[in-house]
């Protein structure tokens, strides 16, 4: 119950930022409905980071496990129904439970395995295809 608890239902509109640029990434969101884009700005033009669907986690990473200024915006891209958690919070749980703690563990993993593939395929792309 006290993990259910620490999680906050909400529901945010089509096209409603959740994260501005050079702000904190102080929520860690769980989509249960929508679609969500992390983007940043790079010599005027917009760059997409990243889509995240339902049933997946979605923050600006560096920002929210750093605690410092994001270089990305998320946006949802249609209505999202969406279960948030503060960072204090996240880590609270993560020292209260142990299960919780290997949770969070999983899911830095999981990303950043996901990243590093995603680097490396990016890495291999000629300058045109990038």
């Amino acid at each position: 119950a006290r993990i259910k608890s620490d999680f906050e239902a909400i529901t945010v509109a089509k096209k409603e930022i959740l994260l501005s640029e050079n702000s904190r990434a102080d929520y860690l969101y769980f989509i249960e409905k929508g679609l969500i884009q992390n983007y940043y700005f790079h010599d005027g033009k917009k760059i997409t980071s990243w889509f995240y669907l339902e049933g997946q986690f979605v923050t600006a990473w560096s920002s929210f496990y750093r605690q410092s200024p994001s270089f990305e915006e998320i946006e949802c891209l249609e209505e999202c129904h969406l279960y948030r958690i503060s960072f204090a919070a996240y880590q609270k749980l993560i020292a209260d439970f142990s299960a919780f703690g290997n949770f969070a563990r999983l899911l830095a993993e999981d990303i950043l395995s996901l990243l590093d593939e995603f680097y490396k395929a990016w890495s291999f792309l000629s300058a045109k295809e990038k």
